[in-house]
């Protein structure tokens, strides 16, 4: 059981600018647990944007620190368009009295304002193009910890990219203008 010895809340205007999403405004609220040491075991970071190409975005993240050098990470975030977020992992470099290793994640997200220009150095700046970029993933890694520094380890990953319509009404698809490159819905 962890006593709570202080909570710290502060609240942050989020602003960003980028070529690809335009400007970004809201508000992100970082709260940080910290026990009676003023150790932080925990830091939770919701917030709430908004922007022209993926509206309001909300999300909800989670970020988790124990003995051990053992932490985790959840989060999930939704637009009011097509952007997507689910995300979890965990980390224990030290399992079992520090004799292995292992970490894990789950993710899956939907991502609308990806650019594409083309394959090559003949690529152009007038064929630039938008997609989504839709992946699912998961990972896990089992080690064995020899000494502090070398360990061996077995690692797994699926991943599942789909490419889809984007978010950025004035560029075309990258599947109307490129329709012979694999991978496109």
């Amino acid at each position: 059981l962890i006593a709570v010895a202080k909570i710290k809340i502060i609240p942050l205007p989020a602003f960003s600018t980028t070529k690809n999403e335009g400007e970004t405004y809201g508000n992100l609220t970082a709260f940080i647990f910290a026990n009676e040491a003023g150790e932080i075991y925990a830091i939770m970071a919701p917030f709430v944007v908004y922007n022209k190409v993926m509206g309001v975005k909300s999300a909800w993240q989670l970020f988790g620190y124990m003995s051990g050098d053992r932490d985790f990470v959840a989060k999930v975030s939704y637009s009011t368009k097509i952007n997507r977020e689910f995300r979890f992992e965990y980390r224990d470099p030290a399992l079992y009295h520090g004799h292995f290793i292992i970490e894990g994640g789950v993710l899956f997200f939907k991502e609308s304002t990806s650019r594409f220009f083309g394959l090559g150095q003949e690529s152009q700046a007038e064929d630039e193009t938008n997609f989504t970029q839709r992946e699912m993933m998961a990972r896990l890694l089992f080690g064995i910890n020899f000494t502090r520094t070398l360990n061996l380890t077995l690692a797994e990953r699926y991943r599942e990219v789909k490419i889809q319509q984007g978010g950025i009404n004035q560029l075309p698809f990258i599947g109307d203008r490129f329709p012979t490159l694999d991978g496109l819905e």
